[in-house]
């Protein structure tokens, strides 16, 4: 994997409550792998954009959980707004539901102006957001009443350290109103063959200064399309990182009920599914 340069882009990350936990060591690794997929979806975005074209075939059985009266959507790390077509087809075209209005979050610029342009009759809104920069609040995305549907599809898998993730899925529950349902989706790629065969090497960012014992079980490097750089950090949650994160979300959040999991035997994700009291 060649070698890329990450240092220049480190010290525009302002951190927020969501890295209490980590040392100062684990502050600066995350800031490195915050970088690192910041190149790659740069890098990507149009490419990876084109790629997604369709809903992910386990949100279908997600639709069933949802409230019937017409829904506030919050969707973090919305990408190109594939959701919000999946909606207007499945849950509005199909199933006679109702939008009452969504909004998507994401800080890809270049994904955000594919979503702005996609043809949509529902009523959207698209923000540029920052997890890693702003803590998520209802006053952030101006909704007082809370949202009925808050997603986090394909996100997790890119956040380094498991408090840092569990405190991130916490704060998207507390976006919810009293009945809505927080979906967040862990991409299963350990659990694929063809995945484990591209992982890529951790030796160029060991070469520039990542120290080897902050590279956790499960975090991986992989490419894109044969490309090995910039590279996309990963990290796959096996079963018991999974029932660790659980617990954790529920220590955090008490007004979340234990989560559902839903599976697709073709998706590829595993979905928990919490609904706030």
């Amino acid at each position: 994997m060649p070698s890329f340069e990450t240092k220049s882009h480190t010290t525009h990350i302002r951190l927020n409550s969501l890295f209490d936990e980590l040392n100062e060591e684990e502050v600066n690794h995350f800031r490195r792998l915050e970088t690192i997929n910041q190149l790659f979806y740069t890098r990507y975005a149009d490419e990876f954009h084109s790629s997604r074209a369709y809903g992910w075939r386990g949100w279908l059985s997600l639709l069933d959980l949802l409230p019937q009266h017409p829904l506030n959507v919050i969707d973090l790390g919305c990408g190109g707004g594939r959701l919000l077509q999946f909606l207007e087809r499945r849950w509005v075209g199909e199933r006679k539901g109702h939008i009452h209005e969504y909004l998507g979050a994401d800080r890809e610029e270049q994904l955000l102006d594919h979503a702005r342009q996609s043809s949509c009759s529902l009523p959207s809104r698209w923000v540029s957001w920052d997890w890693s920069v702003d803590p998520i609040t209802l006053q952030h995305f101006h909704r007082e009443a809370g949202a009925d549907w808050v997603t986090l599809f394909g996100v997790i898998h890119h956040i380094y350290h498991p408090s840092v993730r569990a405190r991130l899925i916490s704060q998207a529950g507390d976006l919810l109103r009293s009945g809505g349902i927080l979906s967040v989706s862990l991409w299963d790629f350990g659990a694929q063959a063809r995945y484990q065969d591209k992982s890529l090497s951790w030796a160029p960012l060991i070469e520039e200064g990542t120290l080897p014992h902050l590279i956790l079980p499960g975090d991986t490097l992989l490419g894109w399309r044969g490309q090995t750089s910039p590279p996309r950090y990963c990290h796959w949650l096996n079963p018991g990182r999974e029932a660790q994160l659980i617990a954790d979300v529920q220590s955090l959040t008490p007004h979340l009920t234990s989560p559902m999991l839903i599976t697709h035997p073709q998706d590829g994700n595993r979905y928990l599914c919490w609904t706030r009291r």
